[in-house]
């Protein structure tokens, strides 16, 4: 019960937090980035953003324009790369200055290192969750009012909204765990939001070079470069191997960093740092 408090503690100091609500305007915006509409004829890909200013009665009757289309695929490329910042928000800050000023010694007297540690790690994966949840939620809700309702027979092959914000809220989770590995090791904000994000631009550029490589089409290759893409683990819904192995691989991840993070605060001694 005393840990529960604890990670109810440290989860709202995260969520009452400005860059909370930034963190949330930022996943929504990135999402309207995402690609929406590809015009074969000009051969050219439309941003969802671009998509809101050619709405017409012509296009309004096509299913790319309606909103059950436009909200599955908000989660877009772009997104996918600037999400280790946005999920990041939260924690990184409020964890560095924590640190630096030294007030870590008054709480951990009172909870205890490992509860303190584990409260840390909870409270900024559920934090990074409900950043993507909500910032999902608002996405949706703006696109159903901009974009008209389309009953079709593609509907019965449009993805549930409840599995897209699953998917969603489990592919933020697993992106925080980088950048919370970062704040166990130093209080430079910088590096703690920055460096996530020049691994997972490095990633995809690998993954996109392996990808014309014909090495890339080894079962083995391929199901260890799927296994580590945090948007995989949304296949669990669909009892995919991929799924499941993104999922094993992403937990053992985070029980290292839980591991690392509670041997490197037991380390510092000095100001409580």
């Amino acid at each position: 019960m005393k840990t529960l408090n604890v990670i109810y503690t440290e989860l709202k100091k995260f969520i009452i937090s400005p860059y909370f609500i930034v963190g949330v305007l930022a996943f929504t915006l990135m999402c309207f980035s995402s690609a929406g509409y590809y015009d074969g004829s000009k051969m050219r890909e439309y941003s969802i953003f671009e998509m809101i200013t050619m709405l017409d009665e012509q296009n309004s009757r096509m299913y790319d324009f309606s909103a059950q289309s436009v909200c599955s695929k908000g989660f877009g490329s772009w997104l996918m790369m600037f999400l280790s910042i946005i999920v990041s928000f939260p924690f990184v800050k409020l964890m560095c200055d924590e640190r630096r000023c030294g007030g870590k010694r008054y709480i951990v007297v009172r909870t205890g290192i490992f509860r303190w540690c584990v409260s840390k790690l909870v409270s900024a994966l559920v934090s990074a969750a409900l950043i993507c949840a909500v910032g999902f939620l608002l996405f949706s809700g703006i696109v159903h009012i901009i974009f008209p309702q389309c009953e079709t027979e593609m509907m019965m092959y449009q993805v549930p909204y409840w599995k897209l914000l699953f998917q969603t809220v489990l592919t933020g989770m697993c992106v925080s765990i980088l950048p919370f590995l970062i704040c166990s090791v130093t209080t430079n904000q910088y590096f703690c939001i920055c460096i996530p994000f020049l691994i997972q631009y490095m990633y995809n550029v690998a993954q996109l070079k392996l990808s014309l490589q014909f090495d890339y089409e080894n079962d083995i290759v391929r199901k260890i470069v799927n296994s580590i893409t945090p948007a995989n683990i949304g296949q669990v819904l669909y009892k995919s191997e991929t799924g499941y192995y993104t999922l094993i691989i992403y937990s053992v991840f985070a029980l290292l960093v839980l591991f690392i993070f509670n041997l490197a605060q037991r380390r510092c001694t000095d100001n409580g740092q």
